[in-house]
C-alpha cells in the first residue's frame, strides 16, 4: 500500500484509489488468484479483528473466538408460530407513490421498471425478474430457513418472508429505546411463519458485536441439518462499527458453513455508491444526459463544480469476452468514509468467494432510499430529495424499495436462470459472478449520470438551502404585506 495510508490525516480522504484498485484487481486476474486473493483479505479480517468477551473479559482474535468450544453465553430459542394462510402471489405490490395510493403489480409493475430502465436507474434484467415472480402459482418457504442478521433492518425481508410462511432466525439487539422485539413477534403472529429468536434470561435479542459466537451456536442448533439456509447480512452501524459487525456477519456466516457446508447461501443488499463494474449502457445513457445537461448545470461543470461520470472500461484477464464490454463506475463518495467502502468491500469479496467456490449467492444493488441511516444525517438527507434535479438520479420510500428488493431475492432462489446461481464452468465465474451483481441492479440512477455523485451531491445540497429560503424569504414577504394591506385597511 501507498505509505501515505499510515499517515491518519491522509487516511481519511487517501484510501479512494486503494479500494477502487482491489475491485479492480478482483476483476482483472488470473484464475485461482482470485481465490487466493479473496482467501487473503477474508483471512486477514477474521484473524486481526480482536473480539472481547462481554462475561470472561477475555481479549482474543476473532477467529479463535470462533474456534472456541467454551461459551461464556448460550442462547435459547422462542419460537412464535403464526398461523394464517400463504399470502397469495398475485396479492403482491410494491407502492411508488404511497401518498397517492398507487399500488404496482404484474403487468402494471413491470412496465414501471420498464420506464426506469429507459431512464437509466434500474437495470433491464429487473422486469423479468418481475414477470417471472408473478407467473409463479406460489411462494411456500416454509421448508427454508432465512438467518436475518440485523432483522430490524428497514430494508429487509422480514414480514415479507414471514408472510410465504418462511422460517426466520432474527437477530437484533435486546430491546433499548425503540423496542422491536414486540412488533416483529407480533408480525409473526398474524403470518404463515415462524419466527425465531434468541433468548437470554427470559430476554429476546442478540449482540452481534459482543455474543458473536453464541449467535452462530444459537443458530445451528436451530435449524435441521437437511434444509436451505440463506444468511441475509443486514446490519448497519455508523462508522468504524460497520466494520466490526461486517466481520461479525462474516464470522458468523464461516461458522455455519464449516459446520454445514452445503445448502447455506449468502445474502447481500450492495450499495451503488462504490466502486462496481456496470454495463455499456450506463455509459450510453451517462453521455445521453451529458450532452443535454441543464445551462445551469454546464455552467456549474464549466466552473469545474460538477465533475464528469466517468465509465472506464475494464479488463478481465483470462475471462476477457470480447462482444460484451464491462466497465468501472467508481462512485466512492468521501463524506461516507472509508469504514463504509471497507465493510462493504467485506461483504462484496465473501460474495465473491461464496461464487467462485459453486455457492448460489442472492447480492442486489440496491437505490438510495428514505431510511433512518440517511435520514438522521441532515445534510445527506437534504441533499438526496434534490437528486431528481440530476437525471436519472432518484430518492426512493422504503416502501417502493422494500418489496421490489424482496421480488429480486425470490428471482435469485426460484428462477433456474438467475445469474445468482454460478455458472458450472469453473474458470467463467468470475466474471459470471460480477455480472450477477449487475443483474436486479437498482442504483438509483448513479451509474447512468452524466455527473460524478459526489460532486452532484453537493450541488444537491445547494439546491436545497435554494428552496429552502427562497420558501422562507416568499413567505416572509407575504406576511409583511398582508401586515401592510391590513394597516392600509384600519388607517
Amino acid at each position: 500500500p501507498d505509505p501515505a495510508l499510515h499517515d491518519r490525516k491522509k487516511w481519511r480522504f487517501g484510501y479512494m484509489p486503494h479500494v477502487v484498485a482491489a475491485v479492480m484487481a478482483l476483476a482483472n486476474t488470473e484464475q485461482g488468484r482470485d481465490l487466493r486473493g479473496s482467501d487473503a483479505v477474508l483471512d486477514y479480517v477474521y484473524t486481526t479483528m480482536r473480539f472481547i468477551d462481554p462475561v470472561s473479559g477475555t481479549d482474543v482474535s476473532l477467529k479463535e473466538a470462533m474456534e472456541s468450544k467454551k461459551l461464556s453465553t448460550r442462547f435459547t430459542n422462542f419460537a412464535a408460530e403464526g398461523k394464517s394462510s400463504l399470502r397469495s402471489v398475485q396479492d403482491f405490490s410494491v407502492n411508488f407513490a404511497p401518498l397517492l395510493g398507487k399500488p404496482y403489480s404484474g403487468v402494471k409493475l413491470a412496465e414501471l421498471l420498464s420506464s426506469w430502465t429507459e431512464d437509466g436507474s434500474i437495470d433491464r434484467s429487473a422486469i423479468e425478474a418481475v414477470r417471472f415472480f408473478y407467473q409463479l402459482p406460489k411462494i411456500d418457504l416454509k421448508d427454508k430457513y432465512f438467518v436475518l442478521l440485523g432483522a430490524s433492518s428497514e430494508m429487509g425481508a422480514l414480514e415479507h418472508l414471514l408472510e410465504y410462511g418462511a422460517n426466520v432466525l432474527a437477530v437484533a439487539r435486546p430491546d433499548g429505546r425503540k423496542p422491536k422485539w414486540e412488533r416483529m413477534i407480533s408480525c409473526a403472529q398474524r403470518s404463515a411463519g415462524t419466527l425465531h429468536c434468541p433468548t437470554l434470561n427470559g430476554k429476546h435479542g442478540a449482540d452481534l458485536l459482543t455474543q458473536t459466537p453464541a449467535i452462530a451456536t444459537w443458530i445451528c442448533e436451530t435449524i435441521p441439518k437437511d434444509k436451505d439456509v440463506f444468511i441475509c447480512s443486514y446490519a448497519y452501524m455508523d462508522g468504524a462499527n460497520f466494520v466490526r459487525i461486517s466481520a461479525a456477519m462474516d464470522a458468523v456466516l464461516r461458522f455455519v458453513l464449516k459446520e454445514r457446508k452445503d445448502k447455506v447461501y449468502p445474502v447481500y443488499l450492495d450499495t451503488p455508491t462504490h466502486p462496481h463494474i456496470v454495463p455499456e449502457p450506463c455509459r450510453e445513457k451517462s453521455m445521453r444526459y451529458y450532452n443535454t445537461a441543464s445551462p445551469l448545470q454546464k455552467l456549474l461543470q464549466a466552473g469545474k463544480i460538477l465533475k464528469k461520470n466517468h465509465l472506464a472500461l475494464v479488463e478481465f484477464g483470462d475471462q476477457q469476452d470480447e462482444n460484451e464490454k464491462l466497465l468501472l463506475s467508481d462512485a466512492l463518495l468521501p463524506f461516507q468514509g472509508p469504514n463504509y467502502a471497507i465493510a462493504k468491500l467485506i461483504q462484496r469479496i465473501r460474495a465473491l468467494r461464496s461464487y467462485l467456490d459453486g455457492r448460489k449467492v442472492s447480492i442486489t444493488v440496491s437505490p438510495p432510499a428514505a431510511t433512518y441511516s440517511v435520514l438522521h444525517a441532515g445534510q445527506a438527507a437534504a441533499a438526496s430529495k434534490q437528486m431528481h434535479n440530476f437525471k436519472p438520479n432518484q430518492f426512493y420510500l422504503v416502501e417502493t424499495v422494500k418489496p421490489l428488493l424482496f421480488i429480486f431475492m425470490m428471482y435469485d432462489i426460484y428462477a433456474p436462470e438467475s445469474k445468482a446461481t454460478p455458472p458450472d464452468e469453473t474458470k467463467t465465474r468470475r466474471r459470471a459472478f460480477f455480472k450477477a451483481v449487475i443483474q436486479n441492479s437498482w442504483h438509483g440512477g448513479v451509474w447512468s449520470s452524466a455527473y460524478h455523485l459526489s460532486s452532484t451531491g453537493a450541488v444537491a445540497y445547494g439546491y436545497h438551502l435554494v428552496s429552502k429560503y427562497s420558501f422562507s424569504a416568499a413567505m416572509s414577504a407575504g406576511a409583511l404585506f398582508a401586515l401592510w394591506f391590513l394597516a392600509r385597511r384600519r388607517g
